[in-house]
């Protein structure tokens, strides 16, 4: 079902949004406090390990949150709103089409696409291993060393680019299948069931 599809590629693709910079801020937050802490118990074991001062790591640590926390706080934003477009959506859809039910399809339906997706992932992670075989080496001699930065010049990214918007293309398209056919089946599970005496009714009535 067209419902699925957009409806499921769209709140798949806001929770991304939503939960990638959670993360990021929650495990920045919590190094960025573990290493406060450490500063000012022990500055001087500090000093010697980084071979900076305290303060100086500590404004580079503020000088980061002052400049990717608007950054993740929009990416945040915008997630829940693409995941609210896609449940409105679905929805929308649903009811368009007059499909019983639609808030019960919607749910249960996301329910068991989440799951698919997961079992998806974990089958198709081997197969996603196999870009790594194209993967430049950058421990070999004459990728990274004395030359730095400018032996990079030298490394084709093609097969990599290339793989990866493969993947991406081929994820997108079994997000929406996913979508599609957990909505199809719920909608069909949820669907309004004729009783035997609504049959005989629209029996008796029909003329002879």
């Amino acid at each position: 079902m067209l419902a699925g599809a957009v409806g499921y590629s769209l709140m798949s693709l806001g929770f991304a949004l939503a939960a990638i910079p959670l993360a990021i801020a929650a495990f920045g937050a919590f190094f960025s406090t573990v290493f406060s802490w450490a500063a000012t118990t022990n500055p001087d074991d500090v000093a010697i390990s980084t071979g900076l001062p305290p303060a100086v790591i500590e404004q580079f640590i503020a000088d980061a949150w002052s400049t990717f926390l608007p950054w993740l706080i929009g990416l945040i934003i915008l997630g829940v709103i693409l995941w609210i477009l896609g449940y409105l959506s679905s929805l929308w859809i649903l009811r368009s089409h007059r499909v019983n039910r639609p808030v019960a399809v919607t749910w249960s339906a996301l329910g068991i696409a989440i799951v698919a997706g997961w079992v998806l992932s974990a089958v198709s992670s081997p197969i996603s291993g196999l870009a790594g075989l194209w993967t430049p080496d950058f421990g070999r001699p004459g990728h990274l060393g004395d030359d730095g930065l400018s032996a990079l010049q030298n490394i084709d990214f093609t097969p990599i680019i290339g793989f990866g918007a493969l993947f991406l293309l081929i994820g997108l398209v079994l997000n929406a299948a996913v979508g599609l056919l957990s909505w199809w089946w719920m909608a069909h599970a949820l669907r309004e069931r004729r009783t035997p005496v609504d049959d005989s009714a629209t029996t008796q009535a029909s003329p002879a």
